[in-house]
């Protein structure tokens, strides 16, 4: 996903979410940088069921449940933006 943010505006310290790490199960990963510090590009890799790992035994379940409750968190996590100094003093361009 790419974000571009009008010039006179500014990211507010973008943070990304951490891995998470599903052993031989799979992953979720996220990546992301600024460019020009106008534009946010943010990659999310998910991927389920690695090695054919899809039946899980039943004391498992708690395990599995915390890792889809953290990738649910990190998939909500949001980016802020905010009138850059420039602008937010008038000086910005017309």
């Amino acid at each position: 996903m790419t974000v571009d943010i009008p010039a006179e505006y500014q990211f507010e310290s973008p943070q990304l979410p951490s891995p998470v790490v599903l052993q031989d199960v799979g992953r979720y990963e996220v990546a992301g940088r600024l460019v020009n510090g106008k534009r946010l590009i943010y990659e999310r890799k998910f991927a389920f069921g690695e090695k054919g790992n899809l039946l899980f035994d039943v004391p498992t379940y708690p395990q599995i449940k915390h890792a889809f409750d953290k990738i649910q968190a990190n998939d909500a996590v949001t980016v802020s933006v905010k009138l850059a100094p420039a602008a937010a003093s008038g000086g910005g361009a017309k």
